[in-house]
């Protein structure tokens, strides 16, 4: 029986507007696509001035409208939030506070 090859993810950088910016070097925002077309998207952001941090590439945009769970976390304290990624591919969280950290990873079906 022959073992199956582990194949090394490539996480890309998401393209930040609105003044959003990491959270630091161990929590990033960052995507990549598995062979099965599944898009792994993990948050790690702060300091926004609006609710809209990136819009997600062509190729990694969901078929459907997408409302998931995150969390909105300060030094002590976790905020439940959402984050919205339309099929045109933009992105926007609802119910967080700024500037914490908005964190959590999400897994959808790549379709546009």
């Amino acid at each position: 029986m022959t073992a199956l090859a582990k194949i090394p993810i490539a996480w890309i950088p998401v393209t930040y507007i609105n003044s959003w910016v990491d959270h630091g070097a161990e929590r990033r925002s960052e995507y990549y696509k598995d062979i099965l077309g599944n898009v792994h998207l993990r948050l790690g952001c702060r300091d926004g001035i609006t609710a809209n941090p990136f819009t997600m590439p062509v190729g990694y945009r969901p078929g459907l409208y997408i409302y998931e769970p995150i969390r909105s976390q300060s030094d002590s304290t976790t905020i439940p939030a959402t984050i919205n990624i339309y099929i045109d591919g933009v992105v926007t969280f609802q119910n967080y506070t700024n500037p914490y950290c908005l964190r959590g990873e999400i897994i959808y079906r790549a379709e546009n």
